[in-house]
């Protein structure tokens, strides 16, 4: 009975042992008649097949068939090489309904002069190349003071005040004796030394034609202006060496601004600057550059720029606030994009160009000057290309990465049939192994009996 036993299971192991066969032999055959019916159906088709879709906001969110993002957007499908020859890696197509939900603005390069801007702030002073300092040239004393007080306004030929002094007394003296003696070069040198010692030229007309020796000399004023500084009162003793008063003109004063040093070298001599003052927001004012200071300021850094303004109406006072605008302007036209249009990195500088056909590449610029709007490109773009102003970082890095994957691809073997290798292997281990173990069952009896 054993032996019938015996026997029964090594005929069933055996016929287990040959469908397993059969069945291992028809896999490759059936994976080798679905590769080339898929094969031959893709090479049928027209329309390119994606590699995978990815996520506009994260180009690392790949998947192999359309779907939604994490953030709820539609996947973009990717094609690759599928598309896009060597010259054209890293070029990104965009939907419209893609490019509108992640905002893409795009800008058209413009092509006219450079304009520079630069903002600064300073302070109106006085002109203190008018200003006029008022000197005895003899030591006398102040009899009569028309001047009261510091910061009033005078006019021109207006008395200042009125001077007593014994030395101009005695030269009165010998111009009026030199008149006497009828010599033309005595009176000649007479009247040269009053006015050498600082009496005007109308009051030695007077003192020729009185022919009377006056008591006090009487100053006017030069021009018009305010009385900066006021260092006597009457009765004052002054010397040749002590300042009298300061007279300073208020028609044409100073602005003195101050700029940053890397904006040093957009200042020019006699540039155009527009002022506008708190007194008179309203209002816009015009200057010029008069003078660039030689040295900078410790410890800002700064240089001091000098502005000559026009103050005819007398509005602007000295020690006011004003905010100042320099403009250069170009006499030839160049490249110029916004400055969120420019991707700068510590070693490149990027824009995302707009392709004919509506894609977009980054691609490298080279960049020159920069203003608060705008950057000058010196290389890489042309007068007639848009750019993109807004998620550009977007479509950067997904060209970037297309690129990256491009070269990657180029360079890939496709794998193995794994799944069919696996299954073959998978099918001849268990074969083995169950006919190891059947052959063990079925001679453990037979042993046993002999």
């Amino acid at each position: 009975m054993k032996k019938l036993l015996s026997i029964f299971l090594a005929v069933t192991v055996g016929f287990i042992l040959c469908l397993l066969a059969i069945y291992a032999n028809l896999i490759p055959n059936l994976n080798t008649d679905t590769k080339t019916t898929v094969s031959t159906s893709a090479q049928e088709e027209s329309e390119p097949t994606p590699l995978y879709w990815v996520a506009p906001m994260d180009p690392n969110f790949r998947r192999d068939e359309p779907g939604l993002s994490p953030m709820g957007m539609e996947l973009i499908p990717f094609y690759g090489d599928a598309t896009n020859n060597e010259n054209e890696e890293g070029v990104v197509l965009l939907t419209p309904e893609v490019s509108n939900n992640i905002s893409v603005k795009i800008e058209h390069v413009a092509f006219k002069p450079w304009t520079h801007q630069i903002q600064s702030f300073g302070t109106f002073t006085y002109n203190e190349e008018s200003i006029h300092h008022l000197h005895s040239r003899v030591s006398g004393w102040i009899d009569e003071l028309y001047v009261k007080s510091q910061g009033q306004q005078v006019k021109k030929g207006q008395p200042l005040y009125s001077f007593y002094s014994p030395e101009l007394a005695n030269a009165q003296e010998e111009l009026i004796l030199s008149l006497r003696t009828k010599e033309p070069q005595l009176i000649q040198a007479a009247k040269a030394k009053l006015i050498a010692l600082g009496v005007p030229a109308e009051t030695v007309s007077i003192i020729e034609t009185s022919r009377k020796v006056l008591k006090n000399i009487t100053y006017y004023a030069a021009h018009d202006g305010v009385v900066k500084k006021l260092m006597v009162r009457h009765g004052f003793y002054v010397k040749p060496e002590s300042n009298i008063m300061s007279i300073a003109p208020l028609d044409n004063i100073w602005l003195i601004a101050e700029v940053f040093e890397s904006q040093l070298r957009y200042i020019q001599p006699e540039m155009s600057v527009s002022i506008k003052s708190e007194a008179y927001p309203h209002s816009e004012i015009f200057g010029s550059v008069d003078y660039i200071y030689p040295s900078l300021q410790l410890p800002s850094r700064t240089a001091k720029i000098r502005v000559r303004v026009d103050n005819t109406n007398l509005l602007l006072k000295p020690n006011m606030f004003a905010q100042l605008t320099f403009t250069q302007h170009d006499d030839y036209n160049t490249v110029i994009v916004p400055q969120s249009a420019v991707i700068r990195t510590g070693s490149s500088d990027r824009v995302v160009l707009v392709l004919n056909d509506g894609s977009y590449q980054s691609i490298p610029v080279q960049i020159g000057r920069a203003n608060q709007k705008y950057i000058e490109i010196t290389a890489g773009l042309e007068e007639g290309d848009c750019v993109v102003s807004s998620a550009q970082f977007l479509i950067d890095s997904e060209s970037s990465f297309g690129r990256e994957f491009s070269r990657m691809n180029a360079e890939h073997h496709p794998a193995p049939n794994m799944t069919h290798d696996m299954s073959h292997d998978m099918t001849h281990d268990m074969s083995h192994d169950m006919s190891h173990e059947m052959t063990n069952e079925v001679e453990m009896p037979s042993h046993h009996d002999h």
